[in-house]
């Protein structure tokens, strides 16, 4: 009596994919995954035919722990990108706020010297002109802070400004 032969294994992609969905399968290689510990070279060889498989399929194979760590990495990513943006958003605004307030106290402050200058040379101005004059940028206070110093009138500051602050 001659030995029977085993029959020829199918192909194992029909092996491994018939009758189980794509969930199936993940979850059979993520518990032959938690049961086995392989030697390097088996190990090597299981990934190469692993690969192939998914390949041939066009399924990747995630473990349960590797959706897991995905999952919490896109969480930590997140989670760190919104604290980066937030504090770099506080800092940012930090820096423009000082920088816009020490802009406004230049212009106030100069607005105020130049009035002062002039009430102590002419008397208190009239109120539309002290308006015009802290609405001066500080280039434009600079120039009537030098200006100012050869006039011998209030209308030589009216005539400045109107000058000034159409031209400019």
């Amino acid at each position: 009596m001659t030995p029977k032969r085993p029959p020829s294994p199918a192909p194992r992609t029909k092996n491994i994919s018939a009758g189980y969905n794509a969930q199936q399968v993940r979850e059979l290689f993520g518990l032959i995954d938690w049961m086995m510990h392989l030697r390097v070279d088996l190990e090597e060889r299981f990934k190469q035919e692993l690969d192939e498989l998914e390949e041939s399929l066009q399924m990747p194979y995630v473990t349960s722990v590797e959706r897991i760590a995905k999952a919490e990495g896109r969480t930590e990513g997140r989670t760190e990108g919104r604290t980066e943006g937030r504090t770099e958003g506080r800092t940012e605004g930090r820096t423009e706020g000082r920088t816009e307030g020490r802009t406004e106290g230049r212009i106030e402050g100069g607005a105020l010297v130049l009035l002062k200058q002039m009430a102590k040379r002419w008397g208190t101005l009239p109120e539309d002109l002290q308006q015009q004059i802290r609405r001066l940028s500080l280039e434009q206070q600079a120039a009537l802070g030098e200006a100012v110093l050869d006039f011998d009138t209030v209308k030589d500051v009216e005539s400045w400004l109107a000058a000034y602050t159409h031209t400019n």
